[in-house]
């Protein structure tokens, strides 16, 4: 169902997350801090265009986000309505996003807004009732006006493409602050999800693991699925250890592959 537009006010003007993030990756420009929970997202009202990053804390995990800059004088209401009836999306162009934090972390990614309306949903699908999350309220929306944030996007030293059906990095990972920039190069839908692989086990338990069995994994970071064509630049702290690459829209295709960080 879609709240009312006092609740989304409501949120969109509630104060920004104060959680610690002494452990996260320096991030560029202005930093828009946003919560989201079961089932909100806590969000600033207002920005300034320019150089912006947005950075996600989900307290209890298992949310995401996605960015839209909407044209005509649209709202976020009607960006729910359309995408709940899969309807045209002529006025609203998807500027991508980021999600699933490891626990007591946070995931970003980072963009140049020009002045304007933006939405914020959370589309991750909920198996218990069908729903998608921001048809259960998880959606805000922010103006950008005022004086310009300085600045460029970060120069990735990672370039991912996500083709049909993998992902092609530039170069080997290594532990530490990467900044990546993940471009859908293929011809559908794509996400990067990031698994940690739990010790002791391995990427083919992973690959082999249901619902309802104790998890093999955790989750570490993703960027949310996006159109062909699309791209986000992100800040990721990575540790030594094994991981998963999986695309959940792509995996009846065999988009999963191992990551391995050891140096």
């Amino acid at each position: 169902m879609i709240r009312t537009l006092a609740l989304i006010i409501a949120l969109a003007a509630s104060p920004l997350s104060r959680l610690s993030h002494a452990n996260a990756p320096q991030l560029p420009g202005q930093i828009l801090d946003i919560t989201e929970d079961n089932f909100f997202i806590r969000a600033p009202a207002t920005a300034r265009p320019g150089l912006t990053t947005i950075r996600l804390t989900s307290p209890h995990g298992g949310h995401q986000f996605e960015l839209y800059r909407l044209e005509g004088g649209r709202t976020v209401t009607d960006l729910v309505a359309a995408l709940a009836g899969n309807k045209s999306l002529s006025w609203a162009t998807e500027l991508g996003g980021a999600g699933y934090p490891r626990a007591g972390g946070t995931v970003n990614a980072s963009y140049i807004l020009e002045p304007g309306r933006y939405a914020i949903i959370c589309a991750v699908h909920d198996r218990k009732d069908g729903l998608r999350h921001y048809q259960k309220g998880m959606f805000s929306q922010f103006t950008v006006s005022g004086r310009r944030v300085a600045g460029a996007l970060p120069i990735p030293d990672i370039v991912v493409r996500e083709v049909d059906y993998r992902w092609n990095l530039s170069r080997q990972l290594a532990a530490g602050s990467h900044v990546l920039r993940v471009t859908n190069d293929g011809k559908h839908a794509h996400e990067m999800k990031i698994l940690r692989v739990l010790p002791g086990h391995t990427y083919e338990e992973v690959k082999a693991w249901k619902p309802g069995q104790s998890r093999v994994d955790q989750p570490f970071a993703t960027i949310t699925t996006m159109s062909p064509g699309v791209s986000v630049i992100t800040s990721i702290e990575f540790e030594r250890g094994e991981y998963v690459l999986w695309c959940v829209p792509q995996v009846k295709h065999g988009m999963t592959q191992p990551l391995t960080i050891d140096k």
